[in-house]
């Protein structure tokens, strides 16, 4: 929310809500916020999640969420912020990335914003938890790389301005690593320290995705048609 300077009330659809959690966090800051999900059985914990949510506050946020395929679902309302969490990225072909850009630019109100979280594709681990199958990777659910360039070129071919990449979870790989040792007592120390002191150095773009467990990209939608 420091780049895109949103606040309640505002509007905000996540695609692939999951069990709601970024959703919640969003609903109890005062968000009104909406999802969609292609799963009936994940969609029904979202919406049980956020109803205990809601319990354990004052009972008043705003939530909808829709059982469908993204792509084909119609009468989505537009929003103030359109987001996702890690699901782009299974998207291989060039072409359905480039869909889901544009769908998600239609759902955002004119001046409105998209965010896209990803894996960094370039960071120092990466092959090893491809080969190695580390920290939740799986070669069944293959994931396209992600850089801050090609993260870039794909937010401006959607029409999308003022593009920010933030190179985010410095070293979390590390929580990978298969020795317990370096797992157990060096990656704590380490990646708290180094998400305290890197986000402040001027990295190159390079560098920074090799120390960086995850790409953010915002990108704002015009507020007129560009002509």
């Amino acid at each position: 929310m420091r780049t895109t300077r949103l606040s309640s009330p505002a509007t905000a659809f996540e695609i692939g809500c999951g069990g709601g959690v970024h959703l919640a966090t969003l609903a109890a800051n005062g968000f009104h916020v909406s999802g969609i999900d292609v799963s009936p059985a994940v969609a029904d914990r979202a919406r049980r999640y956020l109803s205990e949510v809601a319990a354990f506050g004052n009972g008043e946020i705003s939530v909808d969420i829709t059982t469908g395929d993204f792509f084909e679902t119609n009468g989505i309302s537009q929003a103030d912020l359109v987001y996702h969490f890690g699901v782009v990225e299974h998207y291989l072909d060039p072409g359905q990335r480039q869909e889901f850009w544009r769908r998600a630019v239609e759902i955002a109100k004119p001046g409105g914003y998209v965010v896209s979280v990803v894996p960094c594709g370039r960071h120092l681990m990466r092959k090893a938890m491809r080969e190695k199958e580390l920290l939740g990777y799986r070669h069944a659910l293959a994931e396209f790389d992600y850089s801050c360039e090609i993260h870039r070129t794909e937010f401006q071919a959607a029409g999308l301005r003022d593009v920010v990449l933030l190179p985010h979870a410095y070293l979390f790989f590390l929580s990978a690593f298969p020795s317990p040792p370096v797992r157990k007592m060096v990656f704590p120390a380490a990646y708290a320290l180094a998400n305290t002191v890197l986000p402040l150095i001027p990295f190159p773009e390079a560098t920074a995705e090799r120390l960086a467990h995850t790409l953010i990209a915002v990108g704002r939608k015009p507020a007129a048609p560009v002509l």
